[in-house]
């Protein structure tokens, strides 16, 4: 037991939500503790007169329990502790030192001075927000006149290969937005734009100018007014740990060996340049066509700086997605963001980042990330279904636990994108349904339900609401489906329906979350969604079966009623009772 208990006077485990708020966490083994409290003071009161808080269980992983809790510090500086009793009814004092059987103020925790600079502050738009992805060259083809030569047929049951080109561009996406409004889509991200000769484009040769093949910046500035006609944000694809092999830069260093004036804004092992067998530099990964920049040259930081700006101030975009960003300095992201918020400190700026993202999640990098560790945990319980319920549960506390709050509402939350397999395709592979039973279905509406309900961003990839299929790269890039008779039509209407419920309901977007029930026999569990004004609380049966569950009492709660039917649920005794459907649902509302 004590030597599971963990605490540190640093994000994720404590960092100031306000100048005079201090949100404290602490980590215990699980099952171990019945309460937990923090005693806090001002840190030069008398020692002794610290106040008693008890805190709040608010996650359970495998192994541990989260204990979180908010301290008031008019002062804006707190010495504190924490007093577990467990289940054996002994008392553990726990400071800097660890654990103790009684407590010495000397060793008490201190976090010094809460700055306005040191809160973690994200745009006010986030908590709304409805992230659709789009790789342009796939999505719509409004303009054949700027076609690539030997275009493909727009078919989406032909598989594409690396090479080929559909004839997708900006004009395609503004004759689209209507159609994006109706789905409730409320922010595009675009994977990126530059010019550039491939398909997907992240070999950029010209950050200041769009590819031909998609319009021009005229076609960009357009898209972006009409989208925020719309009330729509527009997010780019910044790839600026690498360049394309015919920019510029790169191009003069291949010609002039060490007397080119750029030759440190790259990684250069050796002159002459050599491509092949092996790259003579530092590339992205093995790919000799994308030299990686040197981020900590001057020069470099001032060229991407202002391609950064240039974005924002000319033409209007919302953010940058940042593409792999674990790869880049974090003292060009730290500069990055701060030259960015100076502009607009509500701008988006997000990182590609499939691991362990807390690095670069402390307010002074990042806003979020793409939640890839999201979409693991989501892929192993609704698509690939190796892990149960109580699993699930435990897994997506885990994740949660990495972060601190703000970090976790301004994620991506994706299960699937231009880099994966899509997510219908992993549950039909995982699946073994007669034709008529079509489970498959139902898990990929649970899986989006449960994404939209969810914390943080919900990102959606293009052609998931129509029932889109692909394996992996570049199987996952079929043009999108616009003929209606190929459209899921009920899966179109079950995402209009999700997003409305999302937007309708503030403690979607903004509440905190917490595990209600889980009952592992059934593979059912519920949670709940609450903020000052709301509680939302939802259950959903992962299973093929119909089941009567109970579900305990929520507090300050007798009565739940059922969002979509209107049925009403009162507490009978100690639990609810539901009845739910195969792969079924239901939201509540107290």
């Amino acid at each position: 037991m004590l030597e599971t208990i963990y605490h540190t006077n640093d994000i994720p485990y404590a960092y100031p939500i306000s100048t005079t708020q201090l949100k404290v966490r602490i980590r215990v083994k699980k099952n171990a503790v019945k309460k937990c409290y923090v005693f806090h003071s001002d840190r030069y009161v008398t020692p002794g007169t610290e106040k008693p808080m008890e805190i709040e269980k608010v996650a359970t992983t495998p192994l541990f329990d989260f204990y979180e809790g908010v301290i008031e510090a008019e002062m804006k500086r707190v010495r504190y502790m924490f007093l577990l009793l467990d289940n054996e009814g002994n008392e553990i004092w726990y400071d800097e030192f660890g654990p103790r059987d009684n407590r010495d103020l000397d060793g008490s925790f201190h976090y010094p001075y809460m700055l306005e600079k040191d809160t973690f502050q994200i745009p006010s738009w986030y908590d709304k927000a409805i992230i659709y992805q789009i790789f342009p060259e796939r999505f719509c083809n409004g303009d054949a006149s700027n076609d690539p030569k030997d275009v493909m047929p727009w078919d989406h049951k032909l598989k594409p290969t690396p090479q080929s080109f559909y004839g997708g561009d900006l004009e395609g996406i503004i004759q689209k937005l209507d159609y994006l409004d109706e789905l409730g889509i409320n922010t595009i991200y675009l994977t990126p734009i530059f010019q550039a000769d491939t398909n997907h484009k992240y070999n950029t040769e010209d950050y200041f100018q769009v590819d031909p093949h998609f319009g021009d910046k005229d076609t960009l500035k357009r898209l972006i007014d009409l989208a925020h006609e719309k009330g729509m944000r527009v997010i780019l694809d910044a790839v600026f740990n690498h360049a394309g092999d015919d920019f510029f830069a790169f191009k003069d260093v291949v010609e002039n060996g060490e007397k080119s004036k750029y030759k440190d804004w790259f990684h250069i092992k050796e002159f002459p340049i050599q491509k092949e067998p092996t790259a003579s530099y530092e590339t992205f990964a093995f790919v000799p066509s994308m030299p990686k920049f040197n981020t900590s040259n001057p020069e470099v930081i001032d060229y991407i700086i202002s391609i950064g700006k240039y974005y924002i101030e000319e033409l209007g975009i919302d953010g940058w997605r940042l593409d792999v960003s674990n790869e880049v300095d974090r003292d060009f992201w730290k500069l990055f963001r701060s030259e960015m918020k100076k502009i607009n400190p509500e701008i988006a700026v997000i990182g590609e980042i499939m691991h362990n993202a807390a690095a670069w999640l402390r307010g002074d990098q990042f806003d979020g990330v793409q939640n890839y560790l999201f979409r693991r945990v989501m892929l192993e319980f609704f698509a690939e279904q190796k892990v149960g319920a109580k699993s699930f549960c435990e897994r997506l506390s885990y994740v949660q636990m990495l972060y601190p709050d703000e970090a976790n509402r301004s994620m991506f939350q994706l299960i699937d994108s231009h880099d994966t397999e899509r997510f219908y395709t992993t549950i039909i592979d995982n699946s073994y349904d007669s034709p008529e039973e079509n489970t498959s279905i139902h898990k990929l509406k649970l899986a989006a339900l449960f994404q939209m309900t969810y914390i943080g961003m919900p990102m959606m990839y293009y052609g998931n609401e129509v029932g889109m299929t692909g394996g992996s790269d570049p199987d996952n890039r079929r043009p999108m489906i616009w003929d209606e008779k190929e459209q899921d039509l009920d899966l179109l209407q079950f995402y209009k329906d999700i997003i409305k419920l999302r937007k309708n309901h503030i403690a979607l977007q903004k509440g905190t979350f917490k595990v209600w029930f889980v009952d592992e026999a059934k593979n059912t569990f519920g949670y709940i969604r609450e903020d000052e004004s709301e509680t939302i609380a939802i259950i959903i049966n992962n299973s093929p079966h119909r089941h009567v569950l109970e579900a305990p009492a929520i507090k300050n709660a007798p009565v739940l009623e059922d969002v979509q039917s209107g049925n009403v649920y009162k507490l009978n005794g100690e639990h609810f009772e539901f009845e739910i459907d195969t792969f079924g649902y239901i939201v509540l509302k107290k």
